[in-house]
């Protein structure tokens, strides 16, 4: 089975929109070299050169930087930047999910901490156990959404390596990997918190 039809099954679909789409992804990877392989470079690319501060600066790149042969290389720079910016684009996307999804179950998780009495009422305790389940499938789904993102980010990732010719791998991975989805730690400490 290929990874697209695994991550559409893993996929809560409550939360689909908020995945990498990595459908999307692939396809701009595949058009975009391939329109750039089958055209000449032009002087005057630009590629993107590590900086200080850990951005990334244009710096303008000759038709032999990109690759001896022009005619077979064609304008990989420019693919390589629109694919670039929508990797990031939903990247950033899972993060900001991620993000909202983890501090609402922080939240949660503190409140029926605080909302435990050994002394409540049967109705209260059947209540509190009800949000503490739904607590407990909120911080599951949690960890299963970013599992999947950062396996699709890995995935994809590896296929631009393989279409491109180059290792993309290599300057994106560390941007995913400042990400706080991506050190996913504390979903997983919270969940561990929760059933403690």
């Amino acid at each position: 089975m290929k990874f697209e039809q695994q991550l559409a099954l893993k996929t809560i679909p409550s939360w689909a929109i908020y995945y990498l789409n990595y459908k999307k992804l692939k396809a701009v990877l595949y058009t975009d070299f391939e329109r750039a392989s089958n055209e000449p470079a032009t002087n005057g690319t630009t590629t993107e050169k590590p900086v200080t501060n850990g951005t990334t600066a244009e710096e303008p790149v000759e038709e032999s930087e990109v690759n001896g042969d022009a005619h077979h290389d064609g304008d990989i720079s420019a693919s390589y930047n629109a694919f670039r910016a929508l990797f990031l684009a939903e990247a950033e996307k899972v993060n900001k999910r991620y993000v909202e999804q983890e501090t609402e179950a922080s939240d949660k998780l503190l409140a029926l901490k605080t909302q435990w009495k050994s002394d409540m009422p049967g109705e209260a305790v059947e209540a509190w156990k009800a949000d503490f389940i739904k607590l407990l499938r909120q911080l599951e789904n949690l960890s299963d959404f970013t599992q999947s993102n950062i396996t699709a980010c890995r995935k994809i990732l590896k296929k631009a390596d393989k279409v491109a010719g180059k290792s993309m791998t290599l300057s994106l991975w560390p941007l995913v990997t400042n990400l706080r989805f991506a050190k996913s730690e504390s979903d997983e400490a919270l969940l561990h918190d929760a059933r403690a």
